[in-house]
């Protein structure tokens, strides 16, 4: 998997066809990894959601195979942060919802069976279909299904960094003690987010006592 991801990160190699190796991933994992993508929007992790997906790769970069990978790569991840943001205001609508549904169910999924200290867990292989399919793919489908199930915590717990040069979406971080944290991915953006709030009031108090001075001068 390295040297094919590899590949298609650089643009080099010979043209071919080639597999990203399976990778078994538990449902959250599926969830982790949507949400990982529209974090950072590149291919490995674009991939990893595309197993079993066959995909080419020119060496040049011009040419219209990567040119359309990157295309398609970009609308997806800016198609996915418009649905979770949708998910976190609360704004899914039925039509969106019979979107995944549709396109979720040309995913095929294989499961994984492991054993461990007495636990059975469960891990699935996903075929995600064709590479140039539109957005949402179906993999990305599914994680939003999943994400919008009540019975399942996915969602609630979904979260986006308040922080502007941030914009990251996380789950919600319960420390040992204290409150649950909902606004901030880490703590550094939110003593940043607190010391920008602090020098944006200190702005505009100085601000409006000069609009009040030059008021009652005139």
């Amino acid at each position: 998997m390295p040297g094919n991801l590899a590949l298609l990160e650089r643009w080099a190699g010979e043209p071919r066809i080639a597999t990203v190796r399976p990778e078994p991933l538990p449902e959250w994992g599926i969830v982790g990894a949507a949400v990982g993508f529209a974090n950072r929007g590149d291919f490995r992790s674009w991939m990893r959601l595309r197993q079993g997906t066959p995909w080419r790769v020119d060496a040049d970069p011009d040419s219209p195979i990567a040119r359309d990978l990157r295309d398609t790569c970009t609308a997806e991840r800016d198609v996915l942060r418009q649905y979770l943001l949708a998910i976190i205001n609360r704004e899914v609508t039925q039509d969106l919802i019979s979107l995944w549904r549709r396109r979720a169910s040309s995913l095929v999924l294989t499961p994984h069976f492991s054993f461990a200290a007495g636990q059975l867990r469960v891990s699935y292989l996903h075929r995600a279909g064709e590479l140039f399919d539109l957005p949402p793919n179906c993999a990305i489908s599914y994680a939003l299904l999943l994400l919008m199930d009540t019975k399942r915590t996915y969602g609630r717990d979904l979260c986006l960094c308040r922080f502007k040069s941030c914009g990251k979406f996380f789950f919600v971080v319960r420390p040992p003690r204290g409150r649950p944290q909902r606004k901030y991915c880490k703590r550094e953006h939110m003593l940043l987010a607190h010391a920008a709030n602090a020098a944006e009031r200190v702005r505009r108090s100085r601000l409006n006592r000069k609009r009040a001075q030059t008021r009652r001068r005139s």
